[in-house]
Formats: C-alpha cells, structure tokens, sequence
C-alpha cells in the first residue's frame, strides 16, 4: 500500500483543515485567559 494515495492526501487535508482552527482557538483561548483571568 502506497503513502501517497489521493485518499491520504484529502484525509490528511482534511485534517490539517479541521486541526488548525481547533489548534488557533486553543491558544487564543488560553492567550486571552493568561491576559485576561476571571
């Protein structure tokens, strides 16, 4: 089986798609806690 399959590579678009605006919300989540604690 071959890495660098279409399939691979739209699951891996795919999940850079939905990982990076969770990983972006995570930090400023907790950049606007450490600025800003309630």
């Amino acid at each position: 089986m071959r890495a660098k399959t279409p399939f691979w590579q739209a699951v891996a678009a795919c999940g850079a798609g939905l990982a990076i605006p969770l990983a972006w919300s995570f930090t400023s989540s907790m950049a606007s806690q450490a600025f800003d604690p309630v």
